[in-house]
């Protein structure tokens, strides 16, 4: 099953999407998700004391617009198991550049049953607190000797809605039209 294509639509939306966890807060090691197999490639290890600050993964039926599957990074204090679809909620986007290319990823939370089990974060100030880690986090692994390397973005809900309904438009016109 390749879970990028094959998940209901109907599950996706931008308020409130599943992520299919391909990176592990913690790991030094970086997969990317193929979209032609629905696999996961191993494609880097940190070779430092660094590691990634939160659980990632990508968004089922969404492109984004280096016509990718759309990446979400999601906040909690706990591991997630990589191939773990986990629902979640917009809350920011980040945008990375690096070697001349800008990614763009959403910032979610996670929506469970048991908000305590998985370590909901509801604060704005943590939230933002977790988002200058994060931004960190890229700078510090994109090397400070490349020059066109920086971060940008912001906690807002309503700009990840947007960004988020933008890749499911761009999917949908790929692949179902």
């Amino acid at each position: 099953m390749n879970v990028w294509h094959e998940i209901q639509q109907e599950d996706i939306a931008a308020g409130t999407f599943w992520v299919y966890i391909t990176l592990q807060k913690g790991s030094n090691k970086k997969y990317k998700f193929d979209s032609d197999t629905g696999c996961l490639r191993l494609d880097e290890m940190l070779y430092s004391a660094s590691c990634h600050p939160v659980n990632g993964g990508i968004i089922p039926k969404t492109l984004n617009r280096l016509n990718k599957p759309l990446e979400a990074l999601v906040v909690c204090q706990e591991l997630l198991d990589l191939y773990t679809l986990v629902e979640c909620s917009p809350v920011g986007i980040i945008q990375i550049m690096k070697n001349g290319r800008i990614e763009e990823k959403i910032i979610a939370l996670p929506i469970v049953g048991n908000i305590a089990g998985i370590g909901f974060v509801d604060s704005k100030a943590a939230l933002e607190a977790v988002y200058e880690e994060i931004q960190y986090f890229y700078n510090t692994c994109n090397g400070t000797e490349e020059s066109e390397s920086w971060t940008n973005g912001e906690i807002s809900g309503i700009k990840a809605v947007d960004m988020i309904d933008m890749a499911i438009v761009n999917y949908k016109s790929q692949y179902m039209e």
